[in-house]
């Protein structure tokens, strides 16, 4: 059985990711890769080299978010295949008016 992790993150990690992301959508624009493979490759050596290894100022030490993520000393939750799943069941209908 394949086994599935989910990695939550916490203490604005989220938000400084997602602040530092647009560079690479505006890196792999030039490109324009024409397939989901090429896409996904071009993420993981962005995420590998512009984000995970570069150290950033806000953090402690100048670290890179992969090292204060893997000091952090709590421990990381994992789910069963079972409830992750069941989580992804939940579905809901809305209406949306022009104000969102």
């Amino acid at each position: 059985m394949k086994q599935v992790y989910l990695v939550v993150f916490t203490k604005g990690k989220v938000e400084r990711f997602n602040q530092v992301f647009d560079s690479f959508l505006s890196e792999v624009a030039l490109e324009k890769p024409k397939t989901l493979a090429r896409l996904s490759e071009r993420f993981e050596v962005w995420l590998s080299e512009c984000y995970q290894h570069k150290p950033h100022s806000a953090l402690p030490d100048k670290r890179s978010p992969e090292t204060a993520f893997r000091s952090d000393p709590k421990a990381l939750l994992f789910m069963d295949l079972d409830t992750l799943t069941d989580a992804f069941l939940h579905s809901e209908k809305c209406k949306v008016d022009k104000s969102g």
